[in-house]
């Protein structure tokens, strides 16, 4: 019985991601523990795989949209489409800013976007920044800043409405 009891919540818990368990009742994402409302996040200094250099003081005046990940996450790789079509939508804009902090190396995003195409600027080897300064640790995690640089919407795990809540935050700050 106790191995029966084992089997089925494995197999629960391997079918549904920790956010999809986790959702609050109104099925708003979950908001990240690694974060809070209102803070400015500490300063980054990152390359995309072009090698265009992205300093977060500079990007003050920009809405800057943050997506954590790395290519061999399941929930990372579910919502990709769905972050593409905001990259689409807000493409003409030149006050905001997509960036995909990966913690895979180059090449393995290279190889990674050549099958899946993925619109943010990708950063690769970001292990140490995510890891280490900002603490993330569970993926997928985003972050919406505002024009002065704090942190306007955040949320760490899938939920099939983040992107939902990711573009109505970018359109508030638009605004």
């Amino acid at each position: 019985m106790r191995f029966f009891f084992l089997m089925i919540f494995s197999l629960f818990v391997c079918s549904h991601s920790f956010s999809q368990i986790m959702l609050n009742r109104s099925g708003a994402p979950m908001l990240s523990p690694f974060f809070k409302t209102g803070e400015i996040i500490k300063p980054f200094i990152v390359t995309d795989i072009q090698g265009k250099t992205y300093n977060s003081k500079e990007l003050e005046g920009k809405v800057v949209v943050l997506n954590f990940w790395f290519v061999a996450c399941a929930p990372c790789v579910k919502e990709i489409p769905e972050l593409n079509q905001i990259v689409d939508k807000y493409k003409q804009r030149s006050d905001i800013i997509f960036l995909a902090l990966a913690l895979d190396k180059k090449e393995e995003i290279v190889d990674f976007i050549s099958k899946t195409p993925f619109y943010y600027q990708l950063i690769p080897d970001t292990k140490e920044l995510v890891q280490s300064i900002y603490k993330v640790g569970m993926f997928p995690t985003h972050l919406v800043l505002n024009k002065a640089g704090e942190v306007a919407f955040h949320t760490s795990g899938y939920n099939p409405s983040t992107v939902k809540y990711i573009d109505s935050t970018i359109q508030v700050l638009l605004k």
